[in-house]
């Protein structure tokens, strides 16, 4: 499991998680909303990382107008108690994510 939610609730993240997104053609007002711009997903059911989508989205426009650095940005998250930490990539519209608890780290 990652990120996942069991039959209690709990949402946690046991293993690494990775997401690449592509932004570009995605109409986030379009009412069916099939094209949430998921290209690759590890593991590659949906997860509770694929709600985040925008968040990250957000998250690295805003780092990129603070910083112009491209460099790999990171945050960390808590989840039910447990730190998880994320580091993402963008390229354009593009926008590479890995996930992974800090108790892996």
């Amino acid at each position: 499991n990652i990120l996942t939610s069991d039959a209690t609730g709990h949402h946690g993240l046991d293993k690494v998680a990775a997401m690449y997104i592509s932004l570009e053609g995605v109409d986030p007002n379009s009412p069916d909303n099939t094209n949430d711009g998921m290209v690759y997903s590890f593991p590659s059911e949906k997860n509770s990382l694929h709600q985040l989508l925008g968040l990250f989205y957000t998250l690295s426009h805003l780092v990129k107008d603070i910083n112009r650095s491209s460099t790999i940005k990171n945050s960390t998250l808590s989840s039910d108690g447990q730190k998880i930490h994320v580091a993402y990539l963008q390229e354009g519209p593009d926008i590479m994510i890995f996930a992974i608890p800090s108790v892996c780290v």
